[in-house]
């Protein structure tokens, strides 16, 4: 499950994170800073920024819904103006989670939102 960390949200920083048996994923939204950093851990030793920018750099946020093989399921995404995607850590994959996480970020930074569909 997707967990934003409660002492995080502190109104300055914004935190989100997911893992599974090899890699925990973090992605912290520093308003203070006005930083986006998006890190992964694996088997809870290894770790690399994925993501170190500021949220100008961040064109678009919002929900991606995937059908794959007729299971539809859900995620979150910052644009970056590079042209790079990346996810906000997202597990459960439904519409009511990936939209209530896109909703805290946009209202946040004011970053537009823009959902989108794979079919």
């Amino acid at each position: 499950m997707t967990e934003v960390d409660p002492l995080a949200q502190s109104g300055q920083t914004l935190v989100y994170r997911s893992s599974n048996e090899v890699y925990h994923w973090t992605a912290e939204i520093d308003l203070a800073a006005w930083r986006l950093r998006l890190t992964r851990r694996w088997f809870g030793r290894w770790s690399k920024t994925v993501v170190d920018c500021s949220l100008d750099d961040c064109v678009s946020v919002g929900t991606v819904e995937y059908n794959t093989d007729g299971h539809i399921s859900y995620g979150t995404y910052f644009k970056l103006s590079n042209g790079n995607w990346h996810a906000i850590p997202l597990k459960g994959g439904s519409f009511e989670e990936a939209s209530k996480v896109v909703r805290q970020v946009a209202a946040a930074t004011n970053i537009p939102r823009l959902d989108i569909k794979y079919s």
